[in-house]
């Protein structure tokens, strides 16, 4: 039967195109030509869809665009309940002022439990 090569080029041998008749001898591919591949189809045969239109790129908006479009649903009143010098403590504010930090004598004896309140 012979190794694969043999059968290889056996095949190749009777399955190669035969010339026509009159026509000179096809001259041997080289190594660069068979490696290139032939288009399918003609270059102007070929149909491109169009490109499509580029969008144009967006409107940058001025600093006074922004705010204004961040606030405008925000009503009047609601600026003011938040501003207004009612009295009320914002949330980083306590409304109590804080006690004097404790002494480390303080401290001590809160830790081994001897409170005055006892």
């Amino acid at each position: 039967m012979g190794s694969l090569d043999d059968q290889l080029k056996q095949w190749q041998k009777n399955n190669a195109p035969k010339p026509a008749k009159g026509a000179p001898p096809a001259a041997p591919l080289s190594k660069r030509q068979a490696k290139k591949k032939e288009p399918r189809f003609p270059p102007a045969q070929i149909i491109r869809r169009p490109d499509a239109p580029a969008a144009p790129p967006p409107k940058m908006l001025t600093d006074e665009e922004l705010f204004a479009a961040a606030v405008k649903d925000v009503s009047g009143d609601a600026v003011l309940d938040k501003f207004a010098g009612n009295g009320t403590a914002s949330k980083t504010v306590s409304a109590s002022p804080k006690p004097p930090p404790k002494t480390e004598a303080e401290l001590f004896q809160e830790f081994i439990g001897l409170d005055k309140k006892h």
